[in-house]
């Protein structure tokens, strides 16, 4: 009887860790979704609405995005732009979501803005922002 009960949770452990290793997404995702954070609030900085449009996603126009509105919302009321800070990164294999703070200077604790990010033929494009 033991024999078949270790046979048993041998599989679920067994099934279990393929389910999860086929969920993950590797590691060397988390740089790429950086780097694209990293020309968004570069682009964001310099006011380059062609620079943002080329990182929006074709799902951004279905949520009412455009460059020229992202910077109006990130600026705000005439804040200046310093980076976003506090960040948090979750990410599946086709899908990002960064939790951060947008600052206007560096001692600024920010306010809140989830990025959604979606992976399009190999590169990750933002899908949607929402202030939080």
């Amino acid at each position: 009887m033991k024999k078949y009960a270790y046979s048993i949770v041998g599989l679920l452990l067994a099934a279990m860790f393929i389910a999860c290793s086929g969920k993950n997404p590797p590691r060397d995702e988390i740089p790429v979704i950086k780097d694209t954070l990293a020309e968004f609030q570069e682009a964001l900085y310099d006011k380059n609405p062609v620079k943002i449009d080329s990182l929006l996603s074709s799902d951004a126009a279905q949520n009412n995005l455009d460059a020229n509105g992202i910077i109006s919302a990130i600026y705000g009321g005439g804040e200046s732009f310093y980076s976003f800070g506090q960040r948090e990164f979750f990410y599946t294999k086709d899908r990002a979501v960064v939790k951060c703070t947008v600052m206007a200077t560096q001692d600024d604790k920010g306010r809140p803005l989830e990025i959604t990010l979606g992976k399009e033929h190999d590169r990750w494009l933002i899908r949607n922002l929402e202030f939080k």
